[in-house]
């Protein structure tokens, strides 16, 4: 098996990593939680279902906190939502749409779950924003793995995955994809997070220096 790694890191204003706090049986629980907060006030909230940001609250220049990503307090939320249900997951296999829901590789073509008109997105039917992942917290970090079996949607081989959020004392929120498979497969995963349009629960946007998060190139995962 080959593995496959990047980082997407956000920059954000804060202080030093401190703290998490967490349900006691996580890996149990479809509505975990978890939260990572520092000294200086930043604090970024989890959630096992789709691995996903809930929330990313920061400080401005005045001390006050603001959410700075949609997203909902509820993980029920989630799953019943008719509009942006995306929002702070982590998707895949594939991020983005793949025209009338097929590709080829190595010469054989795959055929897909449709479940944007003719084409397929985000991952299809049940992508990995609608899947419980198995969580490890840690002291400034948790980790989220889910494995992906062959023909799941429509895509070939196994797919291991792992997504690690980590608050560093250095102010920022990295965020650690890594990937093992057995097969040549497709697999830009990437965490989709949205700014909010407005300012309305806190401080004016101008105040907050946040980042948009960049999706990955497009990559695939290949045996030896």
């Amino acid at each position: 098996m080959n593995p496959l790694s990047f980082l997407t890191t956000v920059a954000v204003s804060a202080a030093t990593a401190g703290s998490i706090t967490g349900p006691a049986h996580a890996e149990t629980d479809p509505n975990a939680q978890f939260t990572l907060k520092n000294a200086g006030g930043m604090e970024v909230r989890l959630a096992a279902d789709g691995a996903r940001i809930t929330a990313l609250k920061v400080p401005d220049r005045a001390g006050l906190l603001a959410d700075v990503v949609l997203g909902h307090d509820a993980v029920d939320s989630y799953r019943t939502s008719e509009k942006k249900p995306y929002l702070g997951a982590t998707l895949g296999r594939y991020a983005g749409r793949i025209a009338h829901g097929s590709f080829t590789l190595d010469g054989v073509t795959h055929k897909l779950a449709k479940n944007n008109g003719p084409n397929h997105n985000h991952g299809g039917l049940i992508g990995f924003d609608k899947v419980v992942w198995k969580a490890t917290p840690g002291p400034d970090r948790v980790r989220f793995d889910y494995r992906s079996p062959a023909s799941e949607e429509g895509y070939p081989g196994n797919l291991d995955v792992s997504v690690t959020y980590t608050l560093t004392e250095e102010n920022a929120l990295i965020i650690d994809y890594q990937a093992t498979t057995d097969r040549a497969t497709p697999a830009p995963a990437f965490s989709r997070s949205a700014l909010p349009a407005d300012t309305r629960r806190g401080p004016p946007a101008s105040a907050i220096p946040c980042y948009r998060i960049p999706p990955p190139p497009p990559i695939r995962i290949s045996t030896a």
